[in-house]
């Protein structure tokens, strides 16, 4: 599955799309509205300090915190908040005057679950462990330098 955007009346709107044959052509299913996207821009190489050794959540936590400043939101108790789209770190949910929204950051589109599903990450034990958390980075588009990520590789991986 992947994120289109579709243009109604001047607005982007994200919807989570798949793709499948039908009648020998492919189709493009929308499976689930995700909102209206909003563009906040791009955010450079980001270079993170676990100077104390946190948890694998509050690393995750602490990662996410700080690519969102970088792109200009500011933390307000457990939310991240830029004029009015706020972002919380607990659940994952990103809204704006309590809709949904989906925000495009690095070229990349943030929605709800994509959010939560970084915020809960748990990789079972496998032959190529990390792969998946540079997915999961990859995929929300923060720029981590080499030594950020082996940083957080070795606490999320209890590698310390």
């Amino acid at each position: 599955m992947f994120v289109r955007a579709k243009t109604i009346k001047g607005n982007k709107y994200a919807y989570l799309v798949e793709n499948s044959w039908v009648d020998g052509k492919v189709k493009q299913v929308s499976k689930k509205y995700l909102g209206r996207i909003y563009d906040c821009g791009t955010v450079s190489s980001l270079s993170l300090d676990f100077s104390s050794t946190p948890s694998k959540q509050d690393a995750l936590f602490f990662t996410l915190q700080e690519f969102f400043k970088a792109a200009g939101f500011v933390l307000q108790k457990n939310l991240l908040v830029k004029e009015d789209i706020s972002l919380s770190l607990s659940s994952g949910k990103i809204s704006k005057k309590n809709k949904q929204v989906v925000l495009l950051l690095n070229q990349r589109y943030i929605y709800s679950s994509l959010l939560s599903s970084f915020l809960q990450f748990n990789e079972p034990d496998d032959a190529r462990p990390g792969q998946r958390l540079a997915q999961k980075i990859s995929d929300l588009g923060i720029p981590l330098d080499p030594t950020s990520f082996i940083q957080l590789y070795k606490i999320v991986y209890n590698k310390v």
